[in-house]
């Protein structure tokens, strides 16, 4: 694929995944073996069920969740872009109540994509994540001895 096509193909995942919630979609975009590297907090890579999981989790707080893309660049394989995506805490998240704030959060992300399907993806967040947003504690994380 051109890095127009993977550049097209980050854009309808962003539209079908964060802004409409469509999280089967997820399987016509990202490979089988996907994996998500160094997930925040936990600094744990997860496999594409996991993601969904993950993306289920945040949207399920903040109903409303819409991601806009900043800025899009690509180079063979690679596509990075700046995603900021905001929400209102309107349902449970993380065992915090509904408070009605709205939340803000900017993220970089790099997909790597392979056979028109999103094989790898590394992302940064900037500023504070949601919970954070919301308790002003990071998310409690559960750690093995």
């Amino acid at each position: 694929m051109s890095g127009e096509e993977n550049k097209e193909l980050v854009r309808h995942v962003v539209d079908e995944v964060w802004n409409r919630g469509n999280f089967d979609a997820m399987d016509r975009y990202y490979a089988r073996d996907h994996v998500l590297r160094s997930v925040p907090p936990t600094g744990a890579d997860y496999g594409r069920d996991e993601f969904k999981q993950v993306m289920r989790t945040i949207r399920g707080g903040f109903p409303d969740l819409s991601g806009h893309i900043d800025l899009i660049l690509a180079e063979g394989e690679l596509v990075a872009y700046r995603l900021t995506s905001s929400g209102t805490h309107t349902r449970d998240y993380f065992g915090v109540e509904p408070t009605g704030k709205t939340v803000t959060l900017t993220e970089i992300y790099i997909d790597r994509i392979r056979d028109g399907k999103i094989v790898e993806t590394w992302f940064e967040s900037f500023g504070q994540g949601y919970y954070y947003q919301l308790t002003g504690r990071p998310v409690p994380v559960k750690r093995t001895p």
